[in-house]
C-alpha cells in the first residue's frame, strides 16, 4: 500500500515523489517481495522501516552488506552474487601457465583440467582415459558365434576387449558325448568315426584272416586273433605276434 506524506521530512527516505509512481510500482509489488525472500540474507545494519534498500558492495576488503539501508547504492543484490563478482575480478588479472595436452590414442578421450575451488588455474591438466562408449562387441551372423581374442588391461591404447566373429562348427553327439570338428572317435570296438561339420563319417574295421584254428576276440576289440597270441596296440592298430 502506498503511504504518502506531504509534510516537510529531513530523511530522503522516500521511494517515489507521487502517488501515481507508487501505484504503478504496487503492481510488481508482489514479484519483488517473492524475489527478496528468495535471495534473503541476514544483515547488521540499520533498522528504520522507512529505508528499505538492500545490496552488496564489492571494496578491497571484500563483500560488504547492507539492510534496509536508505541509500540505493549496491552493485549485487546479495552476498553470492557479489562474492562471485569478485572470484572473477581476482582471477582476471591471472596469467595461468599453459599445461601440456596430450595426444589420446584410439579408444581414449581427453579430460578437462582441474581448477580447485579457490583458485584461479587448473593444477592438474587434460588427461587421456578409456572411452567405454568406444567398445564394441560385434553382433556376429547367423552360423558365427562371437570369440574373444584378447582382455584390455585399461590403460591408454588398450581399452577395449578384442573379439572376432568365427564360424561355428556343429558337433557330431554319440552316447550323449560331443565330439568337434574333424575329431576321430569309435561308435563301437569295429566302426572308427570322424566329425565332420556336425556328421559322423564311420568306417567298419576290416579284419585279416587268421591262419589258425583256434581265435578269441579281445575285450573292446572288433577282430579275432589266435590264441596264443600276443597283442600290442598302436594307434588304434593292432599287430599281432605269434610265439
Amino acid at each position: 500500500m502506498c503511504v504518502c506524506d506531504t509534510r516537510h521530512s529531513c530523511l530522503g527516505s522516500f521511494s517515489y515523489p507521487d502517488m501515481e509512481s507508487c501505484t504503478r510500482a504496487s503492481e510488481t509489488e508482489g514479484h519483488r517481495h517473492e524475489h527478496q525472500e528468495r535471495h534473503r540474507e541476514k544483515f547488521v545494519g540499520p533498522s528504520d522501516p522507512a529505508c528499505t534498500f538492500s545490496g552488496c558492495n564489492l571494496t578491497a576488503q571484500g563483500c560488504v552488506c547492507e539492510s534496509q539501508s536508505c541509500h540505493y547504492h549496491s552493485s549485487y543484490i546479495n552476498r553470492s552474487q557479489c562474492q562471485e563478482a569478485a572470484e572473477e575480478l581476482k582471477c582476471a588479472a591471472t596469467t595461468c601457465p599453459a599445461l601440456p595436452v596430450p595426444s589420446c590414442p584410439e579408444g581414449s578421450v581427453l579430460t578437462k583440467s582441474y581448477t580447485p575451488p579457490a583458485g584461479c588455474c587448473p593444477t592438474v591438466p587434460p588427461q587421456c582415459t578409456c572411452d567405454l562408449r568406444a567398445c564394441h562387441k560385434p553382433q556376429c551372423p547367423s552360423g558365427q558365434k562371437t570369440v574373444q581374442l584378447s582382455q584390455a588391461t585399461g590403460e591408454q591404447g588398450d581399452c577395449c576387449d578384442v573379439f572376432e566373429c568365427q564360424k561355428v562348427s556343429p558337433k557330431c553327439v554319440h552316447n550323449g558325448k560331443e565330439f568337434s570338428e574333424e575329431e576321430v572317435y569309435r561308435m563301437d570296438p569295429c566302426w572308427l568315426c570322424q566329425c565332420r561339420g556336425g556328421i559322423s563319417f564311420c568306417s567298419k574295421a576290416e579284419c585279416a584272416e587268421l591262419d589258425c584254428e583256434n581265435f578269441y576276440i579281445p575285450e573292446g576289440e572288433c577282430c579275432p586273433v589266435c590264441i596264443g597270441t600276443h597283442i600290442k596296440k598302436f594307434n588304434n592298430s593292432i599287430y599281432n605276434r605269434y610265439r
